[in-house]
């Protein structure tokens, strides 16, 4: 897992593996958007290259949601895996269902640039 702030207000992230996203190896990504977080509003591109996402993981977005919105603005998470987009779009529905404002929307590689015009969009 790697990790870099572009432009105030937004970091993106790379998986390259389910290993990757556990929650117990968030801990400096935690740490970057909470310092971002004191300063301005956020929004993150996730870039998924595994396959699928362990059980575990959304619900640990869930509280980051929950406890960072609305200053968190919005997660775009960019993958060619189906399981991926598709759990992408389910947590951004359990976020609306909770009443969490943090707009959460999957997209292909091939549309990671219209991610980050998306991101740069729900920052504004």
């Amino acid at each position: 897992m790697s990790f870099e702030r572009i432009a105030d207000g937004h970091i993106e992230v790379s998986y390259t593996s389910a290993e990757d996203m556990a929650p117990e190896q968030q801990r400096a990504l935690i740490d970057a958007i909470e310092r971002e977080l004191s300063a301005r509003r956020l929004t993150v591109l996730f870039r998924v290259g595994s396959i699928s996402v362990p059980p575990a993981v959304p619900t640990f977005w869930l509280n980051v949601t929950k406890k960072h919105a609305p200053k968190l603005r919005a997660m775009a998470v960019v993958s060619d895996s189906v399981a991926v987009r598709a759990a992408a779009t389910s947590f951004g529905i359990a976020n609306i269902l909770r009443g969490v404002s943090v707009a959460v929307r999957p997209f292909k590689n091939s549309e990671v640039e219209i991610a980050r015009q998306w991101c740069q969009s729900s920052n504004a």
